[in-house]
């Protein structure tokens, strides 16, 4: 993988698991974006036959145009971009919120 597109994902790995950004669902299914003033980063997640899926990075200008592009087939890093993945979608999804919710209301039964 490219030194820059390690760098890119440890940063966000970091800066999303202390909530620091904030990623929302796209119209796509299974696919995060984040907004940025210089445009937007997307990831997806796309299931293949016999594995667990693939990852993708976009990165997009600000005038909504590709500027690069890369996954994780047969990468070393693919573990990373998966928890970077899980994070996001747990967060937008509100997972721990939602169970934090049922035990206050099983707790007030």
């Amino acid at each position: 993988m490219n030194p820059k597109h390690e760098k890119l994902i440890d940063d966000l790995l970091r800066k999303t698991a202390a909530g620091e950004v904030e990623w929302e669902q796209t119209d796509a299914a299974h696919q995060f974006a984040l907004k940025l003033k210089r445009g937007a980063i997307l990831i997806e997640k796309s299931f293949e036959l016999f594995s667990y899926g693939n990852f993708t990075i976009t990165l997009l200008n600000n005038e909504g145009k590709q500027i690069d592009r890369f996954d994780t087939i047969g990468e070393q890093y693919r573990g990373v971009v998966q928890e970077l993945y899980e994070i996001i979608d747990r967060r937008v999804s509100r997972v721990d919120e939602q169970i934090d919710e049922i035990i206050g209301e099983l707790e007030a039964l």
